[in-house]
């Protein structure tokens, strides 16, 4: 009910109380009208039913449903992804949680505006600290499994940097920062160990001494048919084939002709006449010592032949010798080898030592074996040529 202002004595009224009256009057409707609209806000009902929509999508269409206003990053909502949703006649607050479930984003309602922001991460308050242990001295001793002490070990509480080593007799001292530390001992020649303290001040820990199973190392070494020696201690060239690829090359007899493509400058020729005997070379030494030549021909008539070498005896002809009884071939090939031999060596020294016995090793057979097969020839074939081919054949070979 609106009151209007009283008229004074002389029945006017003032303009005072007027401009106040519609003051007053202005105010109230301002106020009635900002009322009804919160109330229509907080009376807002969201039903939406969208299925793998963005997200941005949804709340433009809350913002038409509800009058509210939506304050937020677009970026923030497009990297949200597409959401699916369900309502019928829901409050603004039930719909904004059904929306942002699961999208790591907030919200906070200001009068008539919807802030929409990251989720806080929550942080939980943090555990009242432990009352801090005193430090520990401790003294201890380190005894082998012979029950000797043992010096040098070096023994570090573990987790720090606090370490000392064991004197002469094997004792230590060092101030822990708890009782519940733990010690570890290492050493060059002893097992490692981690002793736990548990409170004591004085220890007494046993540690074992380190084995170590090393592998086999195969040294090989230069025979040079007086002596073996170290292959650092050759000063001149030489080659050592391998000997699995040797004893596997069973398709001949031969052991020279075993080695071919296994010595760097060694040529084994297969040509017909070229195989190089004692009892087949001529006096000059030509047209047939050409079977084996190392680095090449080294004379124009005289023998190019290496110098064999048979478990330090000189030998002419090795073709004889059999291929499983070598055990070492060595091929020296430079004037060292000359040092030696004399210029009997000038075409390089072949050096073959042959299996022999070890003492106290078990007798071993073995046996290796090939075979061959080929066709049996015709006798009663004859290749002849008639008159007109051997005229022919005479022709292209003369007068091609």
């Amino acid at each position: 009910m609106h009151t209007r202002p009283a008229p004074n004595d002389k029945g006017y009224v003032s303009l005072v109380d007027l401009s106040r009256f519609r003051a007053l009057r202005l105010s109230f409707l301002v106020t009635l009208a900002f009322s009804l609209h919160i109330t229509l806000l907080a009376n807002a009902q969201v039903t939406l039913n969208e299925s793998n929509v963005p997200l941005q999508r949804v709340l433009k269409k809350i913002q038409s449903m509800t009058g509210y206003d939506f304050l937020y990053d677009v970026s923030l909502v497009e990297k949200a992804g597409n959401v699916t949703v369900s309502l019928r006649n829901a409050s603004l607050a039930a719909a904004l949680d059904e929306c942002l479930r699961g999208k790591s984003l907030a919200y906070t309602v200001m009068e008539n505006t919807v802030v929409i922001r990251p989720a806080a991460v929550s942080m939980r308050p943090a555990a009242p600290a432990a009352m801090e242990r005193p430090p520990l001295p401790v003294r201890g001793r380190v005894l082998n499994e012979n029950g000797e002490p043992v010096s040098g070990v070096t023994v570090t509480v573990k987790g720090t940097t606090t370490a000392t080593s064991t004197d002469a007799n094997g004792v230590f001292e060092l101030t822990a920062p708890s009782d519940d530390a733990v010690l570890v001992l290492t050493s060059v020649n002893m097992e490692t160990v981690e002793y736990p303290v548990k409170g004591r001040s004085s220890v007494e820990v046993s540690m074992r001494t380190r084995v170590v199973y090393g592998q086999d190392v195969v040294v090989r070494s230069l025979n040079t048919g007086y002596q073996s020696l170290p292959n650092e201690r050759s000063a001149g060239s030489f080659s050592k084939p391998n000997e699995v690829i040797i004893r596997d090359r069973a398709n001949s007899t031969n052991i020279m002709e075993r080695l071919d493509g296994l010595v760097p400058g060694l040529t084994v020729s297969f040509a017909q006449g070229a195989r190089a005997t004692s009892t087949n070379r001529t006096a000059t030494g030509e047209g047939n010592s050409n079977q084996f030549i190392i680095r090449g021909i080294g004379s124009v008539r005289g023998d190019r032949a290496p110098l064999y070498v048979v478990n330090g005896i000189i030998q002419d002809d090795i073709s004889t010798l059999n291929a499983n009884d070598v055990d070492d071939v060595t091929v020296l090939k430079d004037a060292t080898a000359a040092s030696i031999w004399g210029s009997r060596a000038a075409n390089g020294v072949i050096v073959i030592t042959t299996k022999k016995g070890v003492a106290r090793q078990k007798v071993r057979v073995q046996y290796d074996a090939f075979y061959n097969m080929m066709g049996t020839p015709d006798y009663n074939y004859h290749p002849r040529m008639t008159s007109a081919e051997l005229i022919r054949t005479a022709e292209e070979v003369f007068d091609p």
